[in-house]
């Protein structure tokens, strides 16, 4: 094999790869390539020995060997045949190659790391540059698990982020919810408002448009007369004003007034008494006045249902027609006020058409547009009494006017000046 072609380049190829290996520094820790210069490992951080190359060959027999003896040597040729061992001796090296396909690597932070060169085919790779390879194929798994961690470090902070962006976006569309509910109460404010304040001026126009009694032209018409010895009521039967002269409320002797025995003979539900009270409203007649009182229990049964319905005015000491009892001191009485009101309380009931007396036959007549119903009363201490219920379309009236030692002409005139201002003021 010395004298072939090929033994020749064998020779020179491992003379040639020996002397490159004696120029280079490696780490005598991990083996990585250093620079000529370098005090320590830029990959492990082992401080550099500064022993040269070339004496650490010196110790190797089989390489000083091949030096010294030279090509010329054939005895050296046996050792010479190490192009077909050196594949051998960097299998284990070599063998790593599969660990780390590096043409499918698509990690970032892999691009610090320097592309390796090949060897060729067919040429046996050199113990130096194995190497030199090996501890950067070593930390390889190491760089990829650190850039899996990052990317899903990466990914799960995207997720979170993402997540509350949205929690952020559905909170803000939440707060705008009261803002929404708020402008819908302010603009329905104003609306009860405006309604409430609209009846204001129909009810005051309504209130200035009901007719009322003038207590003062009323007052005037008395007092021509006699203030302190006539007495006069009107109570309008809606409810409205009622009009009460000075002496209204004082007792008179009531001479005329059968009202409280029909409104109690209606009232208890007594057939007997109310047959009897009719019949008495018709005619004035005395009589059938006492007979509907005995009906009804009596004189005390009657003054107390007057009680009861608040005529405290009101009271009855003897019979109807009893002159004898009169004499003696006992005597009826009552109030023009408490009169009207019992006028009031008849027309309701429905009795004012039993009051068929005729006041025209004594001088009173009905203002026109009017019609009028009511009884007359002459007795003791020149009494003389009208109880009238005067009507129009407009309403109706009860009026009650009462003299004493005035006379008959003096109480018609009163009578009749007295409804035609309450006509004028309330009927018309």
């Amino acid at each position: 094999m010395v004298d072939s072609p090929y033994g020749e380049l064998i020779r020179r190829e491992i003379v040639m790869r020996i002397k490159k290996r004696t120029t280079m520094k490696f780490c005598t820790n991990c083996g990585e390539q250093l620079d000529e210069e370098a005090s320590f490992c830029t990959n492990c951080g082992q401080p550099v020995d500064d022993t040269e190359p070339g004496d650490a060959l010196a110790g190797d027999p089989a390489l000083g060997e091949t030096i010294i003896r030279g090509s010329d040597d054939p005895q050296s040729l046996p050792a010479i045949d190490m192009p077909e061992e050196a594949p051998a001796q960097a299998a284990p090296t070599v063998s790593m190659t599969p660990v780390a396909p590096q043409p499918r690597q698509t990690v970032p932070a892999a691009g610090s790391v320097a592309p390796q060169s090949q060897p060729q085919p067919g040429q046996p790779a050199a113990p130096g540059a194995d190497g030199g390879n090996g501890p950067k194929k070593k930390n390889l798994p190491l760089i990829i698990i650190a850039a899996v961690i990052v990317a899903a470090l990466l990914i799960c902070g995207g997720i979170v982020y993402a997540y509350n962006a949205g929690a952020f976006s559905n909170d803000g569309d939440q707060g705008n919810e009261p803002t929404a509910t708020a402008t819908v109460t302010k603009t329905a404010t104003p609306t009860p408002t405006k309604s409430s304040s609209s009846p204001t001026p129909s009810q005051t126009a309504t209130t200035k448009a009901a007719p009322a009694l003038d207590s003062a032209k009323l007052d005037a018409i008395v007092n021509k007369y006699s203030a302190s010895n006539s007495a006069v009521a009107v109570v309008p039967v809606n409810g409205a004003q009622a009009y009460y002269s000075q002496q209204a409320n004082s007792k008179y002797v009531a001479s005329g007034l059968y009202l409280p025995v029909y409104l109690e003979a209606h009232g208890t539900g007594n057939s007997t008494a109310a047959s009897y009270a009719d019949a008495m409203m018709k005619t004035m007649s005395n009589e059938y006045g006492n007979s509907a009182i005995s009906a009804m229990g009596g004189r005390s049964s009657l003054n107390s249902w007057l009680s009861s319905q608040g005529y405290t005015n009101t009271d009855f000491e003897r019979d109807f027609g009893d002159v004898s009892a009169s004499s003696a001191g006992y005597e009826n009485y009552t109030s023009a006020a408490d009169a009207a009101k019992m006028l009031v309380a008849t027309e309701q009931a429905g009795g004012t058409g039993l009051m068929a007396y005729s006041l025209a036959s004594e001088g009173v007549s009905a203002p026109a547009g009017t019609s009028i119903n009511g009884h007359r009363g002459q007795g003791i201490k020149n009494a003389y009494n009208f109880f009238i219920v005067m009507k129009s379309s407009k309403g109706a009236v009860g009026v009650a006017v009462m003299t004493q030692n005035q006379g008959r002409s003096v109480a018609v005139q009163m009578a009749n000046d007295i409804l035609a201002e309450v006509n004028a003021e309330l009927l018309k």
